[in-house]
C-alpha cells in the first residue's frame, strides 16, 4: 500500500517504483543505454562554471487536467524538493 503520492515525501522503495509510473522528469533513466537522458527538458545548456542549468521544456506537454507544462511548473517542483 502506497502512504503518500508526494515523491518528495518517501525514500520507500515500493512507492519510489509507483511514482516513477505516475511523475516525470526533466531527465530519465534510459535502461537501453544505462544513463540518465532527457526527459520532459528537450535541451539543457549548462554553464562553464557547472552551476547554472539552463533547460528548454518539450513542447505541448500537459498535465491529466490539460494544463500545459510551464517552467514555473518546474521551479515550484523543485522549490518543493528544497
Amino acid at each position: 500500500q502506497i502512504q503518500t503520492v508526494d515523491p518528495s515525501e518517501t525514500r520507500v522503495e515500493q512507492n519510489v517504483v509507483i511514482l516513477e509510473q505516475v511523475y516525470e522528469g526533466l531527465y530519465m533513466l534510459s535502461e537501453n543505454e544505462g544513463k540518465y537522458v532527457l526527459g520532459l527538458a528537450k535541451t539543457q545548456e549548462i554553464s562553464d562554471d557547472g552551476l547554472v542549468y539552463t533547460f528548454t521544456l518539450q513542447d505541448g506537454v500537459k498535465f491529466h487536467n490539460g494544463d500545459a507544462l510551464k517552467a514555473s511548473d518546474v521551479v515550484f517542483s523543485f522549490k518543493h524538493y528544497i
